[in-house]
């Protein structure tokens, strides 16, 4: 990617391109093929989920196990089977009751690796041992988390006035990176929030793109664009009938075309009744 050659940097961006669409379909088909599993194997219910193939690359089976969490909210590991269905490389993510490296360190007699922290490890097995592996994460599981812990949780760090946001405030929070597991991105909620315009966005329109305004305001002077990745069909189908809504994100800046915007990352929202107008 250091060519100073123009026909030979477009064919290199044109390639990556490929590859990240190709990932990018790897990744949906091996999610899709994930959740079909806990479902039909009957896995939703227990407390640690534990799914395998062969047929699922290795390179996304870490992004596979976050959005299981994401949907069933139960600490996970997600597999890839060698093409000989001896060992198995796999990725694991938890919720926040769970350390998910000490629930793997109690099997470590029984891999071959592991390692990671608390909310996300790798493994690696034998796969004539994943039968005791699963028993010993759902027993672990089973005697640690409540029913409570099931329920999907976020947290939020300041309910804010939005028309307090401004690029120099969100610049500012540079000096707080980087977030990670030790260190989360802030994130704020704002309770009164009108939705002015929204569209479907990204290759498969499975991304959502609003315009949203301060509710109190009838001619609103502050108007922010945001953006859920992969949260169109969910929140189109229903969850933004009245436009008026309570947002969960984070504050970030855009850069396009040599310009700053301020984009708030949603996380969550909550249709509101009309006449809710809470600051």
């Amino acid at each position: 990617m250091l060519t100073t050659d123009e026909s030979e940097a477009t064919t290199l961006v044109n390639r990556l391109n490929e590859c990240n669409l190709e990932r990018q379909r790897t990744q949906k088909r091996v999610t899709a093929e994930a959740v079909l599993k806990v479902v039909t194997e009957g896995l939703a219910q227990k407390p640690f989920l534990v799914v395998s193939s062969k047929n699922w690359n290795a390179g996304v089976v870490g992004i596979v196990a976050g959005k299981l969490v994401e949907q069933f909210h139960r600490p996970t590991i997600v597999i890839s089977v060698s093409d000989d269905g001896t060992w198995g490389k796999g990725s694991a993510r938890s919720i926040q009751a769970l350390d998910i490296f000490d629930a793997i360190s109690t099997c470590k007699d029984i891999l071959l690796s592991c390692g990671g922290h608390a909310y996300a490890a790798g493994v690696s097995l034998s796969m004539e041992n994943l039968d005791v592996f699963c028993s010993r994460l759902v027993a672990h599981a089973g005697s640690i988390l409540k029913e409570t812990d099931f329920l999907p949780q976020m947290r939020i760090d300041a309910f804010v006035n939005p028309t307090c946001l401004d690029l120099d405030l969100v610049n500012s929070w540079g000096q707080l990176e980087p977030f990670g597991a030790g260190n989360p991105a802030p994130v704020l909620a704002s309770q009164s929030m009108k939705v002015v315009a929204q569209r479907k966005i990204g290759k498969d329109m499975s991304h959502l793109k609003l315009i949203v305004a301060h509710a109190g305001v009838e001619t609103p002077a502050w108007q922010a664009e945001c953006v859920a990745w992969g949260k169109a069909q969910e929140w189109v189908d229903g969850r933004l009938d009245n436009g008026l809504v309570e947002l969960a994100y984070s504050p970030s800046i855009n850069y396009y075309q040599g310009r700053q915007s301020l984009q708030l990352v949603v996380k969550d929202l909550r249709q509101l009744p009309t006449h809710d107008s809470k600051v």
